[in-house]
């Protein structure tokens, strides 16, 4: 109970947290969430942690209590180990990103992964810069321009170009 009441009073929301039972269980990661408006309330009951859940051989987010993500003879820590050298997203990112993740079938390689992508990964946005000139360059050929148009590409790398709706090229 004493490690419960000291961890809701250091933790934030955003922050990525690693459960490990013993030297040989993988690390389970996960990110917290506090409902808004109690951030400063401290309750336990206040807190959902993020992370991945094995349904069907395929890893899809989970929402997790504090409870059931911290159960009786595990350990928890706050591992922000990449702040050093990332710079964390501001807390409502990181909500769109879990809100993001729940809707979308997205690949996972693992929890780390999963909670990573939430606390840092870049804006798409910022890849469009390089993909234009790229863009430009094919539109230049036909051959490649009507191939490109056959498989419905085109139309589709244009959108994301443009910042004009996410696109998923899996489909």
């Amino acid at each position: 109970m004493k490690e419960i009441k000291i961890f809701c009073a250091v933790v934030e929301t955003g922050f990525i947290v690693e459960r490990k039972t013993d030297e040989n269980e993988i690390k389970v990661f996960g990110i917290v969430i506090w409902d808004s408006g109690f951030e400063k309330s401290k309750d336990p009951q206040r807190i959902s942690i993020y992370s991945l859940k094995d349904c069907k051989n395929v890893l899809k987010v989970h929402k997790y209590t504090m409870c059931e993500f911290w159960p009786i003879n595990t350990s928890i820590r706050i591992n922000n180990h990449c702040d050093k050298s990332e710079t964390p997203h501001p807390e409502d990112i990181i909500r769109k990103h879990i809100a993001h993740a729940e809707k979308r079938k997205l690949k996972w390689h693992n929890s780390e992964h999963f909670t990573y992508w939430c606390r840092y990964a870049q804006v798409d946005l910022t890849r469009s810069k390089h993909l234009k000139p790229v863009w430009n360059k094919l539109s230049e050929g036909s051959n490649v321009e009507s191939k490109a148009n056959s498989y419905g590409w085109k139309e589709k790398i244009r959108r994301y170009i443009n910042g004009k709706g996410n696109v998923d090229v899996y489909k």
